[in-house]
């Protein structure tokens, strides 16, 4: 048990266990092009993996499958490479796209990586650039203060590092400040974006990092552990570059401990929702493939009023009602599609 100290002026605690799921992940680095240099790496995480012996795991691409040679054993450093000259059958990457697996001996799949793809995800990347490749960053707690899957997210790295710890990704620091100037601690910092999700967490001095991010454009939003509902949010988008630090990323909470989140474009061009709102009014939001939703509706407090929506639904339009019988007055509105958050402020009127 661990105790986070979290401050908005008052002090209050939040206490909780570890039970997470881990996600397991073998394939680390990608290179393909050039041909001659086309390989994989190979870095188990969460164990480091000395010693596994990869006799029988087999790697599936677009051209075909190639079988990991007897006698490949993963070193006490953690790393190998796969490539043409370890395996047997068709060892091929398809430097435009591809979908790489990789399987056990038992002919399970382990990992999969696609690409290039947008929105970028834990199993989605961008297509390695010729002479460079894509990585793999791992949240060093995300898992560990969640009971949720780990955050991952692949960037792209022009100096490749085979057999080595990853290296080169931009990242986003700042400190977060209560309503009254004071440094915060024990937040959580979300970077989203087409390019990727990470977050940071803020140390005693409200000082926090978001590292392994790709170049592109992202919204940050502020909130607490184990608590889904935004306190805040920088106001403006943040662009990083490729191997760059962006500095200076101060987030000051607001005094009610929640605001508009404008972090989540993707959600925001699905919803449509009136504004001001009435008792009869309705939700409509449209679906681009199968996925859980859901909305809820919270005063200007926080206060949690009403989950009007938690459910997987169909890929389609959908529209929901409000049914709420709310007093004239602001409210806000959390709308969650899979991992995508989206806050609203809404007004309410007779």
């Amino acid at each position: 048990m661990r105790m986070i100290k979290v401050m908005f002026g008052l002090a209050f605690c939040i206490s909780f266990s570890y039970a997470n799921p881990v996600f397991v992940s073998f394939i680390n680095e990608i290179q393909t092009a050039p041909e001659s240099l086309q390989r994989i790496e190979i870095h188990t995480t969460p164990s480091n993996g000395a010693g596994i012996n990869l006799n029988g795991y087999w790697i599936k691409t677009r051209a075909g499958i190639a079988t990991i040679n007897q006698g490949i054993i993963i070193p006490y450093t953690g790393f190998i490479t796969i490539d043409s000259t370890n395996t047997s059958g068709i060892f091929h990457l398809n430097a435009i796209a591809d979908t790489i697996t990789i399987y056990s001996n038992y002919n399970y799949p382990i990992q999969s990586v696609i690409f290039p793809a947008q929105l970028v995800g834990w199993n989605k990347a961008p297509a390695p650039p010729y002479g460079g490749s894509i990585c793999l960053y791992r949240s060093p707690y995300y898992s560990y203060y969640f009971n949720d899957w780990d955050r991952i997210n692949w960037y792209i790295d022009s100096t490749p590092t085979f057999d080595e710890p990853n290296d080169n990704w931009s990242s986003i620091s700042g400190t977060i400040f209560n309503a009254q100037g004071q440094p915060v601690s024990g937040l959580f910092v979300d970077a989203r974006g087409p390019n990727g999700v990470m977050c940071g967490l803020s140390d005693n001095t409200g000082h926090y990092d978001i590292f392994g991010l790709g170049a592109g454009k992202y919204w940050l939003t502020v909130w607490v552990v184990q608590q889904y509902v935004p306190v805040g949010n920088y106001s403006d988008s943040v662009y990083v570059d490729y191997n760059q630090n962006v500095l200076s990323i101060n987030i000051s909470l607001p005094i009610n401990g929640i605001e508009h989140n404008n972090y989540s474009a993707f959600v925001d061009n699905l919803i449509s929702a009136p504004n001001p709102i009435r008792r009869n009014s309705k939700i409509s939001f449209v679906l681009p493939y199968e996925n859980e939703v859901m909305i809820k509706f919270y005063d200007t407090k926080g206060n949690l009023l009403k989950t009007l929506l938690n459910q997987k639904l169909n890929a389609g339009r959908h529209h929901i009602g409000l049914n709420l019988n709310l007093i004239p007055g602001v409210y806000f509105m959390n709308v969650d599609i899979g991992k995508q958050r989206l806050t609203k402020k809404i007004i309410s009127v007779n």
